[in-house]
Parts: C-alpha cells; sequence; structure tokens
C-alpha cells in the first residue's frame, strides 16, 4: 500500500510541539504516524509509531512523559538550564480504517520504536517515510 507521508510549509518536517493541530487539515484525519528524532550522525530514531485520529493523538503524545523524556538531551555533568532536542512528526492518511492496525504493525517492525507496544495483527507493508 502507498501512503503520503506529510511535511509542514515549505516542505519540511514537522516539529511534534509546533504542528498547528487547530489546523482543519486535522479535522477526523485518521491513519498512521511516526515520532522521530535525528542523532548526531543524523541517523533518525524512531521514538514512537502508532495510529488513530492523528491530530488526537499526536496533542496526547506531546505530554506522554515517555515521549517528553526523549525532548531532554542528558548533558554530562547536568547544567542548570536543560537542552531540548528538536522531535520530529509525519503522518499518513489510511482511508481504509481497517488497515491501520496492519500499517501500524508494519512500521513498529521496520522502524523499532523506543516506545509502545504493538497490535499482533498481520503487518500491511507500506512505503516508509522517505529517510528510511
Amino acid at each position: 500500500m502507498y501512503v503520503d507521508w506529510n511535511k509542514c510549509e515549505n516542505n519540511v518536517w514537522c516539529g511534534l510541539y509546533s504542528l498547528d493541530l487547530t489546523n482543519v487539515h486535522f479535522n477526523n484525519l485518521r491513519g498512521v504516524y511516526v515520532i522521530w528524532y535525528w542523532d548526531k550522525l543524523g541517523n533518525p530514531i524512531t521514538i514512537r509509531v502508532g495510529q488513530g485520529e492523528i491530530g488526537e493523538r499526536i496533542l496526547y503524545h506531546r505530554t506522554n512523559p515517555q515521549i517528553t523524556a526523549y525532548r531532554t538531551v542528558q548533558q554530562f555533568p547536568p547544567r542548570p538550564i536543560p537542552q531540548f532536542r528538536p522531535l520530529y512528526v509525519t503522518w499518513a492518511e489510511v482511508i481504509r480504517t481497517d488497515k491501520s492496525l496492519g500499517v501500524e504493525r508494519y512500521l513498529a517492525n521496520m522502524l523499532k520504536p523506543l516506545v509502545g507496544e504493538y497490535p499482533d495483527v498481520l503487518p500491511i507493508p507500506v512505503n516508509l517515510p522517505p529517510w528510511y
């Protein structure tokens, strides 16, 4: 199955915390999403993949301690002002909602997210975000 991975204006990847979830684009939008960051070498590190109502799920993950833990960069020695790592999100609409769990399972198998438990269903292959 082919999906279109979304970016923000000017063709840049969207920041998890700066994405405007009040935009009409997100009204009743269902599908799959990927939250990640870039390591020091420029490799993508997947934090979470998921499925459901995109705006609602992203809003939840903005305050989920399992996700926000990856926002703070560990500093040695610790500094009084924390340094924050940019977290990114991309999403793709999955029109057939009965396929979303299988797509989520496939993404979890391929991207090896650091957080989350995933359904024990038959994976449905999709094209990965372009950086993978």
